[in-house]
C-alpha cells in the first residue's frame, strides 16, 4: 500500500471515529479506490479528504439554513 493510500485510509478510519462517515460510506470509498482504474480516484478523494469535504465524499448537500441560500437562491 502506498504512503497515500495509507493517510486516506487514517482519515477515513478517524472520519468514521467521529461519526464524519457512516461504516457503509467508508466501505464505498474504499470499494472505490480498490477498484480504480486510474489515480484519478484517489486524489480526487484526497482532494476532498483534505478539505474537510466528507459530505462532498458521501453526496450530502448542506441544507438551505447551513449554507444561507434556499432553493429559490441556487
Amino acid at each position: 500500500m502506498s504512503g497515500k493510500i495509507e493517510d486516506l485510509e487514517t482519515a477515513i478510519e478517524r472520519a468514521e471515529g467521529v461519526g464524519q462517515l457512516l461504516d457503509s460510506a467508508a466501505t464505498n470509498i474504499r470499494t472505490l479506490l480498490a477498484g480504480a482504474p486510474s489515480d484519478l480516484y484517489m486524489r480526487v478523494v484526497g482532494e476532498l479528504v483534505a478539505a474537510d469535504a466528507w459530505r462532498e465524499l458521501i453526496g450530502k448537500r448542506k441544507n438551505s439554513e447551513e449554507s444561507g441560500k434556499t432553493r429559490k437562491d441556487s
